[in-house]
């Protein structure tokens, strides 16, 4: 999509309270107010009781946009009307469903096949945002519009995102279905990312940090060994009998990966002005 929002953890919260919104008929005016994540489930409590797994959906959903907002399991239940014992214990399993599915979508079935995330947005958000503009009232912004966050509050996001992801790997507390692989993966590109987009901003503000820069060369070197070894890895690992015969789509996705690396640092190595191999 032309001008769409940048992905991160809490635009990405706000595009599934919105999605489930727009599925429940009697909450579908609040998908403005879900996208720009602006007290949905204060206006959701008004509405109870909800009923049915739509609405219970929502509301879980609703929770975990104020989370991720940045609200306190005492500010949840208060606006519940529970204790915030009786909060967390109700929508933590929810919660940490969306984060780690956020953090580390790729999962794999006990075959070895691949699975869609759990919360269907994160597998396709360009797709969900087009249907939410396309039913959003001529006279109403586009959520799309709403979606849209600034600069500090994205690269806040990623740093809270990315020591997320530091911690589960270290803790080795990844989700069922993750691969430790992967998993790596999914967090040296994201902190190449960030840490390109850091180096951007500095250099428009004079020279890069030197440490910086060390930190994007040893980014882009875990990615590609990474990829290296997972190709390495896929061409020894037994085939399941329900798997495809050929591992030609996953060694591409990966040869993609390492080649999305290298363009980072070389990016990177045109803004310092040095290089970073």
């Amino acid at each position: 999509m032309v001008n769409r929002p940048r992905w991160t953890t809490l635009n990405l919260a706000a595009l599934s309270a919105a999605t489930a919104a727009a599925r429940v008929p009697r909450t579908a005016d609040l998908v403005g107010r879900a996208a720009a994540h602006d007290g949905l489930l204060h206006a959701l409590v008004l509405r109870f009781p909800l009923h049915g797994p739509a609405e219970r959906r929502l509301l879980d959903r609703a929770v975990v946009l104020e989370r991720v907002g940045g609200a306190s399991w005492p500010e949840v239940a208060a606006t519940l009307r529970t204790s915030a014992r009786a909060a967390e214990l109700r929508y933590g399993r929810a919660e940490r469903a969306f984060l780690m599915e956020e953090a580390f979508p790729l999962r794999r079935t006990p075959s070895g096949g691949l699975r869609r995330p759990e919360f269907e947005v994160l597998d396709g958000p360009d797709a969900h945002l087009r249907t939410l503009d396309g039913l959003a009232p001529v006279w109403a912004p586009s959520p799309s519009a709403l979606l849209e966050i600034d600069d500090a509050t994205w690269l806040a996001g990623e740093r809270t995102a990315l020591l997320r992801m530091r911690t589960a790997l270290d803790d080795r507390d990844l989700p069922p279905g993750a691969d430790r692989l992967d998993a790596r993966l999914a967090y040296e590109s994201r902190r190449l990312a960030c840490l390109s987009w850091e180096l951007r901003t500095a250099d428009a503000h004079g020279t890069p940090d030197v440490a910086l820069v060390d930190e994007i060369a040893e980014a882009t070197a875990e990615c590609v060994m990474l990829v290296a070894v997972m190709a390495g890895d896929r061409d020894r690992r037994p085939v399941p009998a329900d798997a495809p015969a050929a591992p030609g789509p996953r060694i591409a996705e990966l040869a993609s990966r390492a080649v999305q690396a290298l363009e980072v640092v070389d990016d990177a190595e045109r803004v310092a002005g040095t290089s970073l191999r």
